[in-house]
Formats: C-alpha cells, structure tokens, sequence
C-alpha cells in the first residue's frame, strides 16, 4: 500500500514537470530554427524590443537596419521573433489615433485663444502682487501660525 502511495506522489509531481519542460524545450527548438533560417529582408524583433529588417547575416551575428541608412549589429541569439504582424498592427494603430489635420488646427487655435489673455485673469496680473514685507512679527490672524 505504501509503495503503490509514494509511486502516486511521484507521478503527480513528475509528470507537470516533464510536461513543461518538454514544451519549454519544443519552444527552444522553434527560437533556434528561426534563428538559423534569417534571411535579409525579413523583419525580427529584437530581445529588447528593437525592430528591424535584416540586411545581411553571418556566422554568429545579424545586421539589423531599424532606420533608414541605421545599420545595427546583434547576435543570433538576440533575435526573438518575427515581426512581420506587429508592423501591420502598429499602422492600424496609429491611423485609428491621427486626428484630421482641420481638428489639430482648430484645437491649437482654441488653446491659443485661452492663454491669450494671461494678464487678465488676477493672478496671473503682475500689479496685483505686493513686495512680501508683512512687519516684523506679523503672521496673519489665525491664532495657530503664532509661536
């Protein structure tokens, strides 16, 4: 009875363990053939984040253009993934997030319109500051200011 006990409390913290590692190490597998297979003109995503197209590629590193005429170089290992799904996601984005050009117009005419008149609102007013001297020992009326 206790061998067929412990036998159970093997295979119940063994097998999750094998199980993820296994799929750890298919994932490892993946990482390194896409690493091996690079070639230039296709767009990868850097581990920190960097993305870029390849130009051209050698035995253990990768030359990375993420500007024009901007030429980086990382190693093999550096290279996460591909990034061809994220460019196309990120335009979405950004197009759903431009205003029309009329809107950014009329909205800084609107922000001009209410700094316009700074000198208006009184404490914005320079004449309606005082020097600062209140008198020796004067600190207001509110008995808790007085030492």
């Amino acid at each position: 009875m206790e061998l067929v006990f412990l036998a159970l409390i093997l295979v119940l913290f063994l097998l999750p363990s094998i199980l993820i590692g296994r799929k750890q190490r298919q994932r490892q597998r993946e990482v390194l053939d896409f690493q091996q297979n690079l070639v230039p003109g296709q767009r990868v995503a850097t581990a920190g984040g960097i993305i870029g197209t390849v130009v051209s590629t050698n035995e253990n590193g990768v030359d990375l253009e993420v500007a024009p005429n901007v030429v980086i170089t990382f190693d093999r290992m550096g290279i996460l993934r591909s990034a061809d799904g994220i460019g196309s996601a990120e335009a979405t984005a950004v197009a759903g997030q431009q205003a029309p050009a009329e809107d950014v117009a009329s909205e800084q005419d609107s922000l001009q319109d209410s700094f316009g008149d700074r000198n208006v609102h009184p404490e914005n007013n320079p004449d309606n500051f005082s020097s600062g001297d209140y008198g020796e020992g004067d600190y207001g009326n509110s008995p808790e200011s007085k030492n």
